[in-house]
Protein backbone atom coordinates (compact mmCIF):
# COMPACT_ATOMS: atom_id res chain seq x y z
CA UNK A 1 0.00 0.00 0.00
CA UNK A 2 1.42 3.22 -0.93
CA UNK A 3 1.47 5.88 1.93
CA UNK A 4 0.65 9.02 -0.42
CA UNK A 5 -2.28 7.90 -1.84
CA UNK A 6 -1.10 8.60 -5.36
CA UNK A 7 -2.55 6.71 -7.94
CA UNK A 8 -0.05 4.22 -9.96
CA UNK A 9 -0.75 5.15 -12.67
CA UNK A 10 0.46 8.99 -12.05
CA UNK A 11 3.62 7.78 -10.27
CA UNK A 12 4.73 5.59 -12.94
CA UNK A 13 4.14 8.51 -15.42
CA UNK A 14 6.07 10.80 -12.96
CA UNK A 15 8.75 8.10 -12.29
CA UNK A 16 9.10 7.66 -16.58
CA UNK A 17 9.16 11.50 -16.97
CA UNK A 18 11.81 11.86 -13.93
CA UNK A 19 13.87 9.51 -15.87
CA UNK A 20 13.64 10.75 -19.13
CA UNK A 21 14.51 14.38 -17.54
CA UNK A 22 17.75 12.82 -15.67
CA UNK A 23 18.98 10.69 -18.74
CA UNK A 24 18.82 14.04 -21.23
CA UNK A 25 20.86 16.00 -18.46
CA UNK A 26 23.09 13.53 -17.57
CA UNK A 27 24.21 13.26 -21.41
CA UNK A 28 24.67 16.64 -21.84
CA UNK A 29 26.73 16.78 -18.40
CA UNK A 30 29.07 14.64 -19.66
CA UNK A 31 29.60 16.55 -22.60
CA UNK A 32 30.20 19.68 -20.70
CA UNK A 33 32.22 18.26 -17.64
CA UNK A 34 34.76 17.77 -20.49
CA UNK A 35 34.95 21.38 -22.13
CA UNK A 36 36.78 24.07 -19.61
CA UNK A 37 34.15 26.23 -21.66
CA UNK A 38 31.15 25.02 -20.09
CA UNK A 39 32.62 22.98 -16.68
CA UNK A 40 30.88 26.06 -14.80
CA UNK A 41 27.53 25.24 -16.31
CA UNK A 42 27.97 21.43 -15.86
CA UNK A 43 28.53 22.48 -12.49
CA UNK A 44 25.39 24.27 -12.03
CA UNK A 45 23.40 21.18 -14.22
CA UNK A 46 25.02 18.72 -11.65
CA UNK A 47 22.87 20.11 -9.28
CA UNK A 48 19.73 19.70 -10.91
CA UNK A 49 20.92 16.12 -11.58
CA UNK A 50 21.21 15.34 -7.87
CA UNK A 51 17.50 16.49 -7.13
CA UNK A 52 16.74 14.31 -10.14
CA UNK A 53 18.02 11.47 -8.70
CA UNK A 54 16.15 12.45 -5.33
CA UNK A 55 13.26 12.03 -6.92
CA UNK A 56 13.28 9.46 -8.63
CA UNK A 57 14.70 7.64 -5.35
CA UNK A 58 11.10 8.61 -3.44
CA UNK A 59 9.43 7.68 -6.89
CA UNK A 60 11.07 4.02 -6.92
CA UNK A 61 10.39 3.58 -2.99
CA UNK A 62 6.69 1.48 -3.06
CA UNK A 63 6.11 2.35 0.08
CA UNK A 64 7.18 5.84 -0.05
CA UNK A 65 5.50 9.16 0.43
CA UNK A 66 5.81 9.97 -3.64
CA UNK A 67 4.47 13.47 -2.76
CA UNK A 68 7.97 14.62 -1.58
CA UNK A 69 9.55 13.67 -5.01
CA UNK A 70 7.75 17.63 -5.46
CA UNK A 71 10.05 19.55 -4.42
CA UNK A 72 13.57 18.47 -5.58
CA UNK A 73 11.50 18.60 -8.89
CA UNK A 74 10.75 21.95 -8.60
CA UNK A 75 13.86 23.14 -7.60
CA UNK A 76 15.43 20.75 -10.96
CA UNK A 77 12.84 22.77 -13.05
CA UNK A 78 14.36 26.50 -11.34
CA UNK A 79 17.87 25.59 -11.84
CA UNK A 80 16.86 24.06 -16.00
CA UNK A 81 14.83 27.13 -16.74
CA UNK A 82 17.58 29.82 -14.79
CA UNK A 83 20.30 28.19 -17.05
CA UNK A 84 18.37 28.96 -20.33
CA UNK A 85 20.15 26.34 -22.53
CA UNK A 86 18.74 25.23 -25.41
CA UNK A 87 20.24 22.05 -25.04
CA UNK A 88 18.13 21.38 -22.03
CA UNK A 89 14.70 21.88 -23.34
CA UNK A 90 14.35 18.52 -23.69
CA UNK A 91 14.98 17.56 -20.01
CA UNK A 92 13.20 21.03 -18.78
CA UNK A 93 9.74 19.23 -20.68
CA UNK A 94 10.20 16.04 -19.10
CA UNK A 95 10.81 17.68 -15.68
CA UNK A 96 7.61 19.94 -15.96
CA UNK A 97 5.93 16.88 -17.07
CA UNK A 98 6.90 14.54 -13.89
CA UNK A 99 6.05 17.91 -11.37
CA UNK A 100 2.71 18.09 -13.28
CA UNK A 101 1.78 14.14 -12.48
CA UNK A 102 2.62 15.31 -8.90
CA UNK A 103 2.07 18.48 -7.75
CA UNK A 104 -1.38 19.21 -10.12
CA UNK A 105 -3.41 15.82 -8.76
CA UNK A 106 -1.82 16.11 -4.93
CA UNK A 107 -4.94 15.71 -2.33
CA UNK A 108 -6.35 18.90 -0.68
CA UNK A 109 -4.90 18.20 2.68
CA UNK A 110 -6.37 19.37 6.19
CA UNK A 111 -10.32 20.21 5.41
CA UNK A 112 -10.21 22.80 8.07
CA UNK A 113 -11.53 26.58 7.21
CA UNK A 114 -9.08 29.25 6.37
CA UNK A 115 -8.28 31.65 9.64
CA UNK A 116 -10.07 34.99 9.30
Amino acid sequence: MMNSGMERSRRMEAKRQASAALDCASLIHRRWILNAETRPAAAELKLAITQLEIALSNLRDDDGAHWEAAAPLEYAHQTLFRMDRPELAEALQHVILAHAEIAEHRPISGGGSAPT
